[in-house]
């Protein structure tokens, strides 16, 4: 998570002051923006269904009711839609590989338009084998 979510849960989901939250963030990272942000994208329904399914109790988050996860829903697409080059929004609700597949196209896309090597000194090491194959 980076600043996106900030904006996401806080000035929309919140309803707290836009400019406020973003001046706070671009403060804090001396106004920088990540090469790559993926977008795990899936409506409030099958989301609560799926956690449903574990069994596990909803945390504060995740009780924050429909309204709520649809307005930061809502404000993830609009910034993805505003800055395409920088998102990969993937469908979170088809099949763990599907998705698997689908940020890896991404993270490709990105090296292959000049982003930085995976492992380099300014990142961590990825999980990936020799020869282009995904893990």
């Amino acid at each position: 998570r980076y600043v996106d979510s900030s904006i996401a849960y806080q000035s929309e989901g919140r309803e707290l002051p836009s400019g406020a939250i973003e001046a706070i963030n671009a403060f804090g990272t001396g106004g920088l923006v990540p090469d790559l942000t993926v977008l795990l994208d899936i409506d409030q329904a099958a989301a609560t269904a799926r956690r449903e399914q574990t069994g596990l109790a909803a945390d504060r988050l995740e009780s924050a009711g429909d309204s709520f996860h649809q307005r930061v829903r809502r404000r993830y697409l609009e910034l993805a839609a505003a800055s395409p080059d920088r998102y990969a929004v993937v469908d979170a609700a088809a099949t763990p590989q599907a998705v698997h597949e689908e940020i890896w196209t991404a993270i490709e896309g990105l090296m292959g338009a000049g982003g930085r090597e995976p492992g380099g000194p300014d990142q961590p090491a990825m999980n990936r084998r020799s020869g282009g194959e995904r893990s």
